[in-house]
């Protein structure tokens, strides 16, 4: 596999690995206070990025509507050992991956 197909390979798996949870949470009891915005989508700052191993590189997430009720996002790798991710959404690419 060409060095080129191998960073498109670990890019993949940066893109797969970084997971994104986001929870809603309220009470919606139809009172209109306190009643849930859920979320209906999040998209990321890129769709792939290419690493190579020591490059780190930032993602953001931006959560719609702009206005749920609760828009956080938490950010976790499928693979630690391939790349890490912080609570902010910085990924580190740590071995070569080919998928």
């Amino acid at each position: 596999m060409s060095k080129s197909n191998k960073l498109r390979a670990f890019t993949a798996l940066i893109i797969a690995a970084v997971m994104i949870f986001v929870v809603a949470c309220g009470d919606n009891n139809g009172t209109g206070v306190g009643d849930t915005i859920a979320v209906t989508g999040i998209t990321l700052s890129r769709d792939t990025h290419t690493m190579t191993v020591g490059q780190e590189y930032q993602f953001t997430a931006t959560v719609a509507p702009a206005n749920a009720t609760d828009s956080s996002v938490t950010w976790r790798s499928s693979n630690p050992a391939v790349a890490t991710v912080s609570d902010t959404g910085l990924v580190s690419a740590l071995l070569k991956a080919v998928l």
